[in-house]
């Protein structure tokens, strides 16, 4: 049994060079590109927070800066009075102190001094940017005499819940005006709500989104929408303010009932919309700083451009994406182009393995310097191998490598059928010719007996002089070994009578010599330096039989004689017959012989 190396699991170069290269390559670049979307999703959040605070804040601050006048002038006036220094009922002093006030803040609707007894002072401009007065008596008017009354009297700024009058809606603020304890009136100071939407509709015309004020949870304050004639026509009097079911973008009656995005961390609150015509985004915060009622301020306007950071960083991952298969697939040609040298180099291992060294291309030259050394050692192995293989058996060698050891050279005993072979005459002939003609004859005669010999799986045991010697059997057992050695006996003689004849050279003729007996086949010689080959009796007795061959020379090709112990074995199909009993050289006893002529049939 031939002794083999364990067997692991085994893949295929080119499938782990792809593995390790593309799966590496994978790996680096989408760590890479998972690590930058992560970063650059986290700053893109982060740069639209802020974007969206800033915006937030703008709107915020610009909604603080237009209301502001109507409390600024409530607490000058409230301070005036309250220390003295302003009559409520000297026209000419209440001109000086509010009208350059009134003139700085154009959007207010005016100001209203209530007096106890339910009249009041109207102050205001005219066209011409003149303070005008207009007295107001509500003894008699019921509704404002409650709105009056029911005004909390307080020493702050208070804004009250938005008013409808005269067709508009104002948003007011006012303060109770005390001096030394004693109520003198109350002052209020109005923006109307069409005032403040025109004035959202110019930011919405600057910042490209849609600005708006939500008085408490369902009502809108301030909308660019309320500066058309289809709004006013919505008012019923029941209400100072219209409901968001009522606008004709219901983005933000969508709001209310739509869950917020952003988990409450941030300082506003985002809501994603979709509807028919495309998805909103809604930024907003709420805020108390006008009334017990909390507002929310807001804008909202087209999730696409809003979110064109996100957009911008989507193209990112893509090109991300597009250089990850690039990357993999530039790593599988690289796997794939260094796997090559190396599948050449094992396919042409397995070939040195089955010993089909003629078929062996060399291994092509390598950028890579490891892979170059592979080749270039290889093809000088090679070059030897095939120096190496006319020197000794090749079937040895294939079986050696097969049975994985030396057990195939190892010495034993066995039956085989030995060839001698000789040319007849070559003495004189070798006398004629150059040493060179001669070496060229020799190597073209021994070349066509080898090629007859491996032919039918005989074993070339060695050269002698103009003679060969090849046996049948061994290191490959086979049980027709001596038919094999008769056919290759006619095969020869056959082949020299076809074979071409050179003008410098004379016919060549042979001398065949066949036997089957018992010999010692093996590795003969010293521990460096030893010869697969066969001693023994039966190998004498070849070569006596080869020696008696010029007595039937009749000038054919070839004179084969065969012993009987032979004859005996080739079995049917050839045409012999005996030539006598000799005494050889060494035997007792006369030896049988039989002169092989042919294939049975053949003339």
């Amino acid at each position: 049994m031939a002794e083999h190396a364990p067997r692991y699991r085994s893949f295929r170069i080119t499938f782990l060079l792809i593995t390790v290269f593309g799966g590496l390559t994978a790996l680096a670049v989408g760590l890479v590109l998972v690590l930058s979307a992560w970063s650059g999703l986290s700053s893109t959040r982060s740069l639209m927070r802020e974007q969206a605070l800033l915006t937030l804040d703008s709107f915020t601050h610009s909604i603080r800066q237009h209301l502001a006048p109507a409390s600024n002038l409530i607490e000058y006036l409230r301070n005036q009075v309250e220390r003295g220094n302003l009559d409520l009922d000297d026209r000419e002093a209440l001109t000086l102190s509010l009208g350059g006030m009134l003139a700085a803040a154009p959007h207010l609707s005016g100001l209203i001094i209530w007096k106890p007894d339910h009249r009041g002072l109207r102050v205001g401009l005219d066209k011409a940017g003149n303070t005008v007065f207009e007295r107001i008596d509500n003894r008699r008017n019921e509704q404002f005499r409650n709105f009056v009354e029911k005004l909390p009297l307080t020493r702050g700024i208070v804004w009250g819940p938005p008013l409808r009058a005269a067709g508009n809606t104002y948003l007011y603020a006012y303060s109770a005006l005390m001096r030394e304890g004693k109520l003198l009136g109350v002052a209020t100071a109005s923006i109307s709500s069409t005032g403040l939407s025109s004035y959202l509709d110019q930011l919405n015309t600057e910042y490209q989104l849609t600005p708006f004020v939500i008085y408490g949870r369902d009502h809108i304050l301030a909308h660019p929408f309320l500066l058309t004639a289809r709004s006013r026509k919505l008012f019923d009097g029941t209400s100072p303010l219209l409901k968001l079911s009522q606008l004709e973008d219901q983005t933000l009656s969508r709001m209310v009932k739509a869950p917020r995005v952003n988990q409450g961390h941030d300082r506003f609150d985002v809501h994603n919309i979709s509807q028919g015509g495309g998805a909103s985004l809604v930024i907003s915060r709420v805020t108390h700083d006008y009334g017990a009622v909390p507002w929310r301020i807001g804008i909202y306007g087209p999730r696409q451009l809003i979110a064109a950071e996100m957009s911008k960083l989507r193209h990112s991952l893509l090109i991300g994406l597009f250089l990850l298969v690039l990357a993999v697939l530039l790593a599988v040609l690289l796997a794939r182009r260094i796997a090559a040298p190396i599948k050449a180099f094992a396919k042409a291992a397995t070939g040195i393995g089955h010993m089909d060294l003629e078929r062996i291309p060399p291994l092509p030259s390598s950028h890579i310097r490891e892979l170059n050394d592979q080749a270039s050692a290889f093809n000088q192995m090679l070059a030897g191998l095939k120096q190496f293989e006319t020197y000794i058996p090749k079937r040895l060698v294939e079986r050696i490598i097969s049975e994985g050891g030396d057990r195939a050279a190892r010495s034993k005993s066995a039956e085989l059928t030995i060839m001698f072979t000789d040319i007849f005459g070559f003495t004189t002939l070798s006398e004629k010719l150059p040493p060179a003609e001669t070496a060229a004859m020799l190597n073209a005669h021994f070349e066509l007996i080898n090629q007859c010999i491996e032919q039918s799986g005989g074993t070339l045991d060695k050269y002698i002089g103009d003679a060969a010697m090849a046996f049948w059997g061994a290191p490959e057992q086979m049980a027709d070994h001596a038919r094999r050695a008769a056919l290759t006996a006619l095969d020869i003689a056959e082949q020299l009578a076809r074979m071409p004849q050179s003008p410098a050279w004379p016919e060549l003729r042979v001398k065949i010599a066949l036997h089957t007996g018992p010999v010692i086949v093996g590795n003969i010689g010293a521990r460096t330096r030893t010869n697969y080959t066969i001693i023994g009796d039966s190998v004498n007795i070849c070569s006596r039989i080869e020696g008696l061959s010029n007595r039937f020379d009749d000038g054919g090709p070839a004179v084969i004689l065969m012993s009987d112990d032979t004859a005996r074995r080739i079995g049917e199909g050839f045409a012999m017959h005996p030539v006598g009993e000799f005494h050889l050289k060494g035997r007792d006893g006369p030896v049988r012989l039989w002169r092989l002529t042919g294939r049975a049939g053949e003339s």
